[in-house]
């Protein structure tokens, strides 16, 4: 996701949002369920009655389309959580990225909130590569 221009479009408000980067093995103690990468595929995942109850969520939870493997999406599913925060420890929280077309007065607000809730994570912002359709990541701090 970092670097990938499309992603910003879709996911952070055309540039304007933030991504938010976790630990995944502090995040997953955390939040015990069910972690892992999505897996694409071209058809509808089949569920074979003789399967265990594991390997069906799994299809279930963690399939997607082809037409989304730029995402190189990871999914954390919690059993019994359906409409609840989940809370997890500061400690899961690795790095906040700016998008490129952040508000300036957002940055300071969101930047004052990290010093005060979180001191010790990283902190960067994405600019327009000058010669490719890329973005750059800066660290901020």
């Amino acid at each position: 996701m970092k670097k990938n221009f499309l992603l910003w479009s879709h996911y952070a408000d055309s540039h304007s949002g933030y991504c938010i980067g976790f630990d995944r093995d502090k995040l997953y103690k955390d939040l015990p369920g069910w972690l892992g990468p999505i897996k694409y595929q071209e058809d509808f995942p089949l569920h074979n009655l003789e399967e265990e109850n594991g390997e069906f969520l799994s299809k279930l939870l963690f399939v997607k389309s082809n037409n989304w493997v730029y995402e190189e999406e990871y999914r954390l599913a919690i059993s019994g959580n359906a409409r609840k925060t989940c809370v997890f420890n500061k400690e899961s929280l690795s790095e906040v990225i700016f998008g490129c077309k952040m508000l300036h007065q957002t940055k300071i607000e969101i930047l004052g909130f990290i010093k005060k809730e979180y001191p010790n994570i990283n902190v960067f912002e994405m600019s327009l590569n000058k010669q490719e359709f890329t973005l750059d990541k800066m660290k901020l701090r």
